[in-house]
């Protein structure tokens, strides 16, 4: 077949066109190829060098690990910048912002980590002028924050010139990007001058806070959030704190209530946008508050109006913060600082937060289908459909059995889910396999023993299942058998193939075993343990290893380790103070609160209930107004427990009235203790009435009175002779679900023993369930000697030398029942008795406050350094009195002296010392002041008849409390009518 000549001319012509096509697009893919082969050599050259020290010269590090030494450099030379940083974060699994608190982890503890990692922190965090915008709390998110510090730089001679894309600087956003976890971003720099300070510079900040409208009223919450607009003083609006800050006006510049896109089951999204120069503490929370309770209806708009006037609201009301978790800090203004991010890093931070978007709307979506799927826990087929789901949902059955895990309410659950964890192979996720562990160690409802055998089907327990363990026998009725598992797990963790470690938390378990145990020695070494494995630093462990050696009563080791400690929090201060106040050292305690106080250390209500505990046992009134000062300005007053030792300070200081205000402006719920401690601060007083109505009342307010309810109860009617009455309470106690254990029966000894019905209270402790204690016995005995019974006397007494109780006390009641009857040889005998058997008599001891000090006296005290002055007062005394009649009890002295002996060993007893030196303190000063004395013992009977002639002869009130009650001696008697 043959083509004609025109086509085969055509066929050519197509050819080459194709040919010349081909080859142009060669040439192009060529100059791409050169450009994108220039771009990557770019990179390469502008990549960045990771500075580091090795053998004392500076050196550069490549990412592929290359080093050049440049022994030129010194590391103090090394160029750095002051920029501002932008940083995003997700609050939820934070303890905040700041670093500071030592709870961790914190926002400010990853950016250090990532500032450190990538080593463009220069030197120490202390050199880099480091500053932040605002400390956002535990929970609180933010969009916005911004901290300021220097950081190494590229550039010879860094400015802050506008030019700074032109510049080849380090891109800060995309290098800490990749050393921070996925919930904290950094979304641009900016370099600033080096007067910049990112809190201080701050023009304004603006808070968003986010909730489903559900039945509130948008419009009224608008309309009150429009009256937070100006400067106002918001200390109604906020926690105080009293130590730091002096001046709560703030002004709020912008307030609006608006409407979210988003919806949710019909629901729909709102939002609270606030913007304002700064904000105080719990500021946010506190507004958004009292405008839920606007939007429920509870408040009215105009209650925002009366919280902002302080003169006519001085004490802010109390109320529950709204969750921190909603909140964001959305943006920090600056004037002339424009945040800088490249194109790359801008890319990557849009693909993460897209991807992050992705993974929180998947988990929305699938607990809204559990939500569907599940019961109330109390349905066992709820359980069921929960597992279910999360067997069918893979990758997310752990999240579904955690929340299981954390829903089960009995026993009866954690078996269940036990059951099941075993059929579908779940303990062999060590992360489930520690939670089911400790709700079943830890939790009320749990079984400490099943939790045990879960553990010894472990083949290889992990560190998290050892704690489970510790932890919950250190919780248990057993806690010293926490240590034996300690030492096992220390063995375990010796073994080079465990996979178990001691970590602070296994310490901190085992040293709360010891607190509870009273094991000092176990303490001592766990101590040197902590120190051998380097956890010294962990504060939080610190903190627990004081108050193990302050539960155990070792305050000389507990205070060398509070000395030592290289970070103490509040929580370290109130360990020590409480342990100090409780081991008979309450004057250093309320020395280390002062101390603490002029330190600025900021006092919450863990450390003010441990000193007024230790104004309580010093009886030091003008400490305890102090602290109760504080209290107040800190708007501590209604926390139950500070209520309670206000109370119970003001009762043991003498001033039962002012313990009533306390009780009566108590307006929050009281606690049974609230009751208690007021009941018994009346009986202690010897107002038996006020007491046994206060008791009444705890029915009228269906409250079910307690042991101690009625201990107080029966101490008012022991004080005041109400036999009857007293009885009646008594027998009353089964009846109310309260077995009676032996300070009940002890009380009841007393009251009939004193009303001289002797007889009665020997049946009563002989008809006893359990074994008598010797203080029945001692009770019995007092009563014998106040109605001069001989044979009950020996019987209590020789029932007190069976149980090898060897009292001075019980040797001097016994002997002066045999002297009133002219028994001279029992007397004797007796007297030959303390002798054989060494008894040792407990040396009195009597506190007087007196201008700010609290002063201590012994019997015959010369210790004072003003010992002479009151020996001479003394005798002013003696002489004064005499002239009134007072007759000296010298049978109360049994040694084989003279009278005129015994007469002088009488005159130097402590409590006598302490008025005669509050006399001398008093004297000039106006009538109403009173001498207040505290003694560690029984107030002695020659003593009584003492103070009765000084309260009429000097018109001054005296004030004694005792080991047992108070008696107020004025105009010649005593509150206690002589019935002690």
């Amino acid at each position: 077949m043959t083509m004609s000549g025109g086509g085969g001319r055509d066929s050519e012509s197509a050819i080459d066109n194709e040919l010349a096509h081909l080859r142009n697009r060669v040439k192009e893919l060529e100059a791409e190829n050169a450009k994108l082969l220039s771009q990557v050599s770019s990179c390469q050259c502008q990549q960045m060098e990771v500075p580091v020290l090795d053998s004392g010269n500076f050196v550069r590090r490549s990412r592929r690990g290359r080093k050049r030494v440049d022994k030129s450099i010194p590391i103090h030379l090394i160029s750095k910048r002051y920029v501002a940083l932008k940083i995003m974060y997700f609050g939820k699994r934070f303890y905040g912002f700041s670093a500071e608190a030592q709870m961790e982890p914190s926002i400010e503890s990853e950016i250090f980590k990532a500032l450190e990692r990538t080593r463009l922190l220069v030197g120490d965090i202390k050199e880099s002028n480091y500053s932040r915008c605002g400390r956002t709390d535990k929970g609180v998110s933010s969009t916005g924050q911004v901290i300021a510090l220097f950081v190494r730089s590229r550039l010879k001679t860094p400015s802050i010139d506008s030019e700074i894309n032109a510049r080849p600087e380090y891109d800060y956003v995309r290098v800490l990007n990749r050393a921070l976890p996925d919930d904290i971003r950094v979304l641009g720099w900016s370099p600033v001058p080096d007067d910049f300070h990112a809190r201080f510079s701050c023009s304004a900040r603006e808070y968003k806070y986010f909730f489903w409208r559900q039945n509130l009223n948008l419009s009224a919450m608008d309309i009150a959030g429009k009256k937070f607009i100006g400067e106002h003083d918001f200390r109604n609006f906020c926690k105080m704190d009293v130590a730091n800050v002096h001046c709560y006006t703030r002004r709020v510049t912008f307030f609006e209530v608006s409407p979210c896109q988003n919806s949710h089951e019909g629901d729909q999204l709102c939002t609270f946008t606030m913007r304002g120069s700064a904000f105080l503490w719990h500021q946010v929370r506190a507004m958004v508050a009292v405008l839920f309770m606007i939007g429920q209806g509870v408040e009215s708009v105009d209650v925002i109006d009366t919280l902002l006037d302080t003169k006519k609201t001085p004490k802010k009301p109390q109320y529950l913060l709204a969750s921190e978790i909603p909140l964001v800090l959305r943006t920090c203004e600056f004037e002339n600082v424009n945040f800088i991010c490249s194109s790359g890093a801008l890319e990557s931070l849009r693909s993460h937060f897209k991807k992050e978007s992705l993974t929180y709307q998947l988990e929305s979506v699938i607990f809204q289908e559990a939500l569907r799927n599940c019961l109330p826990i109390g349905n066992e087929l709820g359980n069921y459909n929960l597992i279910r789901f999360g067997e069918a949902s893979n990758g997310m059955a752990r999240v579904y059995m955690e929340t299981l895990i954390q829903r089960c309410v009995t026993f009866s659950h954690i078996k269940q889910l036990h059951s099941h964890f075993l059929t579908a192979g779940h303990l062999q996720s060590s992360f489930l396999r520690s939670r089911l562990l400790d709700r079943c160690a830890v939790s009320p409802f749990g079984d400490l023993s099943l939790a045990v055998q879960i553990f010894r089907r472990i083949p290889k327990p992990l560190t998290n299942d050892w704690n489970a363990i510790i932890r919950g026998y250190a919780a248990s009725s057993q806690p010293s058998l926490a240590f034996s598992w300690y030492r096992s797990m220390l063995s375990q963790a010796s073994s080079s193939s465990s996979l178990c470690r001691v970590d602070a938390l296994t310490c901190s378990f085992a040293l709360k075993a010891c607190a509870r145990a009273l094991c000092s020695s176990a303490t001592r070494q766990l101590h040197a343990q902590i120190n051998r494995r380097g956890l010294f630093a962990d504060a939080l462990l610190c903190t627990t290893l004081l108050d193990a050696y302050s539960k155990n009563g070792d305050l000389i080791s507990a205070h060398k380790l509070f000395d030592e400690m290289p970070v103490r929090d509040v929580a370290s201060w109130n360990a020590l103070i409480a342990g100090l106040a409780s081991g008979n050292r309450a004057h250093e305690a309320l020395e280390l609160y002062k101390r603490m106080e002029l330190e600025g250390r900021r006092r919450n209500e863990v450390t003010v209930v441990a000193a007024l505990g230790a104004c309580s046992h010093l009886g030091a009134i003008e400490e305890g107004e102090k602290i109760h000062g504080y209290v107040k300005d800190a708007n501590l007053d209604q926390n139950v427990f500070v209520s309670n030792a206000t109370i119970d300070m003001y009762t043991k200081c003498g001033f039962v009235d002012k313990a009533f205000q306390v009780f009566d402006q108590f307006t929050s719920k009281k606690s049974i203790v609230t009751w208690n401690t007021m009941i018994m601060g009346f009986a202690v007083h010897g107002e038996a009435h006020k007491a046994l109505e206060i008791f009444k009342k705890l029915e009228l307010n269906r409250i079910k009175p307690d042991d101690v309810s009625f201990l107080a109860a029966l101490t008012a009617c022991r004080h005041a002779g109400l036999v009857e009455y007293g009885t009646s309470i008594f027998n009353s106690m089964p009846c109310n679900g309260v077995e009676p254990n032996m300070k009940h029966y002890g009380c009841v000894v007393d009251l009939l023993g004193r009303a001289g019905k002797l007889r009665e209270a020997h049946d009563i402790i002989c008809s006893m369930s359990m074994v008598p204690d010797p203080i029945l016995w001692q009770s019995l005995l007092g009563a014998s000697e106040i109605h001069k019974d001989v044979e009950m006397a020996e019987i209590a007494s020789k029932k007190l030398i069976e149980l090898g109780v060897n009292n001075d006390g019980d040797f001097v009641l016994l002997s002066n029942i045999y002297a009133a009857q002219g028994r001279w040889k029992d007397v004797g005998r007796v007297r030959d008795d303390m002798e054989t058997k060494q008894v040792k008599k407990i040396p009195g001891l009597s506190y007087i406050e007196a201008e700010g000090t609290i002063h201590k006296f012994y019997n015959s005290d010369k210790n004072h350094q003003q010992w002479r002055k009151i020996y001479e007062k003394i005798d002013e005394i003696r002489f004064k009195i005499r002239e009134d009649g007072y007759v000296a009890q010298t049978g109360l002295v049994l040694h084989d002296i003279g009278e005129e002996e015994k007469e002088n060993a009488l005159c130097y007893h402590s409590e006598k010392l302490a008025v005669a030196y509050g006399l001398m303190m008093v004297e000039g000063g106006g009538e109403e002041t009173p001498v207040r004395v505290i003694k560690n013992l029984r107030i002695c009977g020659d003593c009584h008849v003492v103070f009765k002639h000084i309260s009429k002869i000097y018109k001054r009130e005296i004030i004694v409390r005792d080991r047992v009650r108070f008696h107020r001696f004025k105009d010649g008697y005593c509150s206690c009518k002589d019935y002690w």
